[in-house]
């Protein structure tokens, strides 16, 4: 009997050991793991919680700023505290995008419409990671916005993108699944072993570090591939040169070889580009049709950091997409394709390459690894568009 109690009195005393050096690891340490504020909904089927707090991470970034908190508020968008909360509906501007409109790498106050609000304008950003035309057509519809309301729509190259899991022309095409998907899992977070798993996720140090052990196994699956490193300059000057189509194809990650594809005229693209394409502006056009009489969309394509020299630099040249540092990987073609599709249409491409020649030092408009804008990036876009904005 005296065992029995001396064993249980041990492991009583181990679970006590475990469960205050997690808690005070998480404490000092949880920074480390991002929490993303993510909830399912009928409009944008995933976008950030009401109320809430989004923590993001810097690993392996060269920035002082590691920790970013991003606090959310009633209608889902990031807001600074000190400043008066906009409803979206009262919203001179209304900018939407991906990313790099999300840029939870950067606090709120250095984003692109922060700029806008401290000159006196009043602009609400409405993006989150991997949204594309399909989500902005849908905010666009279902809500009440100002008759002369302005929409700076930022697209991303993989908007378009038919190997792209989140591309409009993919996406559109599961989307029953993702809101049936999504929706269960809306439903099993409020249970009570769902709550129970979110609330293991936010205070346990090491449920975080064995989920981040599986990931990082997960994407261990890159560093096995044998891709072929793309050593060749895709730039305006030979985007009518079909044959690097012929020399990558099926030798680099599915997704990089689109960027390959769109780096060139529409003539050496597959049908399945073409389609893809067609979706994306399926939902665009639906966004000028709703438009008010007195409203006005402007559509921005922002290039990823390889069609800019020296950006980008770690996560351009990892093993996922193999591409060498001193390369560019232009999106000429499909920019010259969307400048005759699209009413209002601005590539970004050759703006951030003539910031660049003020900017030469690598990776200064787009993060080292994670290939985001910087904040310094997010202020000069932001002086670009206004003047764009006054001439029109």
């Amino acid at each position: 009997m005296k065992k029995k109690f001396n064993f249980l009195y041990f492991i009583v005393i181990l679970f006590s050991i475990i469960i205050i050096t997690d808690h005070v690891m998480m404490r000092n340490f949880g920074y480390k793991f991002s929490y993303k504020s993510i909830c399912y909904d009928k409009i944008t089927v995933y976008n950030y919680c009401k109320n809430s707090k989004h923590y993001r991470y810097l690993e392996n970034e060269k920035t002082k700023s590691k920790k970013i908190i991003t606090k959310i508020n009633n209608f889902k968008i990031p807001y600074v505290k000190e400043v008066p909360e906009i409803n979206p509906k009262d919203a001179e501007i209304i900018i939407m995008g991906d990313s790099f409109i999300m840029a939870d790498e950067i606090n709120v106050d250095k984003r692109l419409g922060n700029y806008f609000r401290e000159n006196n304008v009043k602009a609400v950003e409405m993006g989150y990671a991997s949204w594309s035309p399909y989500q902005y057509s849908r905010i666009l519809k279902n809500n009440n916005f100002k008759d002369d309301a302005k929409f700076l729509i930022f697209l991303m190259t993989n908007d378009f993108l038919p190997s792209y899991k989140y591309s409009s022309y993919n996406f559109s095409n599961k989307v029953k699944d993702f809101n049936y998907n999504f929706m269960k899992i809306d439903e099993r977070n409020k249970s009570l072993i769902g709550r129970l798993k979110n609330f293991i996720k936010k205070n346990s140090y090491i449920a975080n570090s064995l989920s981040k052990i599986k990931q990082n196994k997960a994407n261990e699956i890159y560093d096995k591939q044998n891709f072929k490193l793309i050593d060749d300059n895709l730039i305006e000057k030979n985007f009518n040169d079909c044959s690097f189509i012929k020399k990558y194809n099926n030798k680099i990650d599915k997704v990089t070889m689109d960027y390959v594809f769109f780096s060139r005229q529409e003539k050496c693209w597959n049908k399945i580009h073409k389609t893809s394409l067609a979706n994306s502006l399926n939902y665009i056009n639906q966004i000028n049709i709703n438009l008010k009489n007195q409203q006005e969309a402007y559509f921005f394509l922002i290039p990823s950091g390889w069609a800019i020299p020296y950006e980008n630099t770690g996560g351009k040249s990892s093993a996922k997409f193999m591409i060498k540092r001193d390369v560019v990987v232009s999106h000429i073609g499909l920019s010259k394709y969307l400048e005759n599709k699209i009413e209002n249409f601005f590539d970004l491409e050759p703006v951030l390459n003539r910031m660049k020649n003020d900017y030469p030092k690598p990776d200064s408009l787009y993060f080292y690894n994670d290939g985001h804008w910087t904040e310094q990036t997010h202020k000069l876009i932001y002086k670009w568009v206004s003047k764009i904005l006054l001439k029109n």
